[in-house]
Order: structure tokens, then sequence, then C-alpha cells
């Protein structure tokens, strides 16, 4: 790598051109690496949602039925074999929170899968892109990446010890994709497998975990699943008749990805009128109504953490 400098400005420069980055500054030191060495300029924005398995809004686990989200934005397929999905918070990589702990239990010929679909995908095709994770596993040769870019599966080498280590894939994604979708997949052998601190940035080289601010973390989780209530913050009331219909936008933190299902669950506290409804999603909110049941002041809230509304675009 080589430094030239024209009229106050600094270039660098690819000494063997294998990968050129060049950035321009006035009056600044430049630090720049290309990509066939450690690090390279603009790999730093991990793609993944929820990459160290932080967020887990729709709880702590176990999770065992194909097609269940677990931690946000990571979904459970699995064939004739048998897996239990917990939120973990002693078995985890460093410095993280809390990891994925996979119970997988290997029947016949079955496989599991926890995955992520890439929602901006049309933008990776022609691209080389490499996913990694940080896994520990009680078997060797038990757990492997694969990514799947809507016609074809590539896979990764599967886990060489017992303790932490990084497991990665490096694919080129054709300029025809019709999906992206990433894989941590387990065969073979029954192991406890943990997973933590993953990340898919686009380049032939795996970038080091960098945690998301947690702003940024949990608003990208609330791009796909939202949950309002379970507490007593959100207290609806009015005056009105009996047979009035009260109803009001409630609206998201978070637009969404498409038109969420909503969903009203618990049995909430009322004063004078029905039970709650919640309806009418849209990609920025839903409508929360109920029926008036004689004339007067009328109240409802949630009072318990399953009273709540879930709005789900995943």
């Amino acid at each position: 790598m080589s430094t030239t400098t024209s009229r106050g400005y600094s270039k660098a420069v690819d000494a063997d051109n294998a990968n050129t980055y060049i950035k321009t500054t006035l009056g600044a030191t430049i630090d720049l690496v290309d990509a066939d060495m450690t690090t390279a300029l603009g790999q730093g924005r991990n793609l993944l949602t929820n990459p160290g398995f932080e967020i887990w809004q729709r709880g702590n686990g176990a999770f065992t039925a194909s097609g269940a989200y677990a931690a946000d934005r990571w979904v459970i397929a699995i064939g004739t074999s048998t897996v239990s999905v917990s939120r973990e918070s002693t078995n985890v990589d460093a410095g993280s929170l809390y990891s994925a702990a996979v119970t997988y239990t290997h029947v016949g010929a079955g496989t599991m899968t926890l995955s992520q679909v890439i929602e901006d995908f049309a933008q990776l095709r022609g691209k080389t892109i490499t996913l990694a994770v940080r896994v520990k596993s009680s078997v060797i040769g038990t757990v492997h990446l694969r990514v799947n870019d809507g016609a074809t599966n590539t896979d990764g080498t599967a886990n060489l010890t017992t303790g932490w280590e990084t497991l990665s894939l490096t694919v080129a994604i054709p300029s025809n994709a019709v999906s992206v979708t990433v894989r941590v997949r387990f065969s073979v052998a029954t192991c406890v497998c943990y997973l933590d601190n993953a990340t898919l940035v686009v380049g032939a080289v795996a970038a080091a975990y960098t945690p998301l601010h947690a702003h940024e973390d949990i608003s990208r989780c609330l791009r796909y699943y939202e949950v309002h209530g379970g507490t007593t913050g959100l207290q609806p009331m009015g005056y009105g008749g009996a047979g009035l219909v009260s109803a009001q936008a409630m609206l998201f933190a978070a637009r969404k990805v498409g038109t969420p299902t909503i969903t009203k669950n618990g049995t909430w506290t009322v004063t004078n009128c029905a039970q709650p409804s919640a309806d009418m999603g849209h990609v920025a909110g839903y409508r929360l109504y109920t029926t008036v049941t004689a004339l007067g002041q009328y109240l409802y809230y949630p009072d318990s953490a399953d009273d709540t509304i879930t709005a789900e675009a995943n």
C-alpha cells in the first residue's frame, strides 16, 4: 500500500492492484486497508437484523416449532429432527449479553436451520457477500453455515472444535437472484450449540462483530415485529352513550416492511365498555376500538404482561 500527495490531497492506492479502494481527504490522515487483507473499507456495515441475538420480543423460549421465530428475525425450520431454541445468558461470546441456545436432536436424515431472510436482497445481486457466526457446539462437525440465493444452496465447512469459534462463508450472489437467505444449519448428530455475534457484509472477508447501538438494534427488529401494551401505560378513555363505538389510531414506533397481522392478546381491564379489538393493520399503525356499554365514562387498559397488541410483518 502506498500513499501519494497532490495539492494537499492524500490518496492511498492498493500496491498489488488486487482490490483498489481510493479515498481522498484534505489535511487528514488516511487509514485504508484493501480487501485482500484482514479488513476492507466499507465492510463494517452489518446487514443482519438482531445480529447479536440480543432481542427476544416473543419471549425467552423454548421455541420448538418449525416456522416459529425465536430471537427476533431468526426463524426455525425443521424436518424429522427436533429442536429447542432459547435465550441464553451464561454461554455467550466475549462481551455479549445473550446468545441463542440450540438443543438439536438428530432423527433419521433430518436437519434443522435457524435462518434470516435478507429483505433488501436486490441490492446484493452480482456482489460477493460473507456471512460469519460465532458458534460453540458440544459435538465437532454438527453445525455449518448456508446461503441460499433462491435457487442454489452454498454450504460452508462445519465446526472444528467444541469451543467458541468463528464459522464464515463467502458467496457470490448471481445477478438474477430472487432472494437471499442466510442459515445456520444442523445435521449429522445430536448436539447442544450456542450461536452469537453474527455478521453479513459485502465483500470477500468476514467482518469483526461490532455491537449495534441499542436504538438501532431494536429499531431494525421493530420493522418486522412490535408489541404494544403489557403494562398499565396505555389507557384509552372517554365519555359516551350505549352502543357508541370508540376508536383511535395507534401509530407504530417503526414503519413496517409490509401490512402487518394485528393480534389482540389477553383479557384487559374494562370499565363500562367491551373488551377492545384491534384491526385495520397498516405499515404505519392500526385501529384500536371498543363499544361503550352505557351512558357515562368508559376506560380500558392492559393490566398484565400478556395483555398486548402484536403487529407482525415478518
